[in-house]
């Protein structure tokens, strides 16, 4: 009898021992897998693809940088078979939220505003001189993870 339980004891202990693991095993994957599928993360890819695309198809001769690099203005043909550069794209941020507001260029006239990603700390738009890229580089942070994306795209040369 005394066999018996000494066994459930150190039986007990194992399995205190293993139940402990288990939920710090877990708890480190929650906070992973929250870093990397969480708002942040997610908006970061959004805003990133986003703006390649829309630089990708944007005309050279014809993009706009603010100064202090606050926002960025491309335009480009909305037809891919156009050679007329008549829709604008305009990457800002308002309010916390990266925002592009798209419209056409002649006469000007916006269509629709979309919200990129939220959360946003900062964004600062780069272009360097004698060069067809633009460069996007975006923090975000929603107060549990934080995220810097830098994002370099090349413009056509129209």
């Amino acid at each position: 009898m005394p066999e018996l339980m000494i066994g459930l004891v150190i039986a007990s202990v194992c399995m205190l021992a293993i139940s402990g693991v288990l939920a710090g095993d877990q708890r480190a994957w929650l906070s992973v897998y929250g870093r990397v599928h969480g708002d942040v993360a997610t908006g970061a890819d959004v805003a990133r693809r986003r703006f390649d695309a829309l630089v990708h198809k944007a005309s050279k001769s014809n993009s706009l940088l603010d100064s202090s690099g606050g926002w960025v203005e491309v335009q480009y043909a909305a037809n891919e078979t156009s050679s007329t550069v008549d829709r604008y794209a305009r990457f800002s941020v308002s309010g916390g939220n990266l925002q592009v507001e798209y419209g056409q260029v002649n006469p000007r006239a916006a269509d629709t505003t979309q919200v990129l990603c939220r959360n946003v700390t900062s964004c600062l738009f780069l272009r360097t001189s004698g060069s067809d890229s633009v460069q996007m580089v975006l923090a975000l942070d929603d107060g549990s993870h934080s995220t810097t994306i830098p994002s370099s795209a090349v413009m056509h040369v129209r």
